[in-house]
């Protein structure tokens, strides 16, 4: 008989646990970042949010990597160069001088290195760049760009809520099921499942769910894919991964379907 257990999340995402503020940081309460609606805590390379001087600061490789840019190291100069689509910036260590497309700038705070790792201020690196910044005081949370939502694509499009759809594209039918299942209390947890996982054992093969929150879900591996009103809508992840420990299909198929997750999400359309 086939044994059917949880492979812990660590394999695939960084522990969220990482977004509490460090013993240097300067700010005793953690703080939520996500870069273009994915958590801080979920790109390769993300080491925690540090707070310096009130300002939040990130490594490099996430900032780089969040905004969709590209980040390049000189180690005589101990200068930083990011470059986004026509946009490029120079941030040097310990130096509040920077250049935005060759013109001189000032910010309030500075560059710097901390556990072996360069980090720059979110804040003038993502204005610099021509990205939103968003601060939401009340849960404590900082949102760089947002999601790219509203593809279209075709295949199963699914009503998640009343003015939320997603669609499940005709090349990924094979991989992702939605679901809406009753919980206790009357949830109604609003699912995404891959297939393969879910048709050999329905407890497992769990990706994760959507919701309508009035704020980020800091403590686990999420998105902000929107916001509805003053609401955010968000996919919660799933903490662990389920799928077989001795069927190596099941387990790519799994994990496959983990790193198309984004894909699917950019078809969330929001109407008002």
């Amino acid at each position: 008989m086939k044994k059917f257990v949880l492979i812990l999340l660590a394999l695939c995402f960084i522990p969220t646990l990482a977004f509490a503020n460090g013993p240097e940081d300067d700010d005793e309460y953690p703080i939520d970042v996500y870069i273009k609606g994915v958590q801080a805590g979920m790109y390769e390379g993300f080491t925690g949010v540090e707070v310096k001087n009130d300002r939040i600061t990130l490594p490099v490789r996430v900032v780089a990597e969040g905004l969709g840019g590209k980040a390049d190291w000189n180690g005589k100069t101990r200068e930083v160069t990011l470059t986004h689509g026509k946009n490029v910036v120079v941030m040097t260590i310990g130096k509040k001088a920077y250049t935005i497309n060759g013109v001189k700038k000032t910010m309030d705070t500075v560059p710097r290195i901390s556990k072996d790792r360069t980090y720059l201020p979110m804040r003038f690196v993502a204005e610099a760049l021509g990205v939103k910044v968003q601060w939401d005081e009340k849960n404590r949370a900082a949102l760089f760009g947002d999601m790219d939502i509203g593809k279209k694509v075709k295949g199963e499009k699914v009503q998640v809520y009343k003015n939320v759809t997603v669609t499940i594209p005709e090349d990924k039918k094979d991989m992702f099921l939605y679901k809406e299942e009753k919980m206790d209390g009357g949830f109604l947890r609003k699912s995404l499942y891959e297939k393969k996982n879910h048709a050999a054992d329905e407890s497992i093969g769990w990706v994760g769910c959507f919701d309508i929150a009035d704020k980020p879900e800091g403590d686990i591996p999420s998105y902000v894919v929107g916001r509805i009103g003053n609401k955010y809508l968000i996919f919660i992840c799933a903490s662990d991964v389920q799928t077989s420990l001795e069927n190596k299909e099941l387990q790519k198929a799994y994990n496959d379907a983990r790193k198309e997750l984004p894909e699917i999400l950019s078809t969330v359309q929001i109407t008002k």
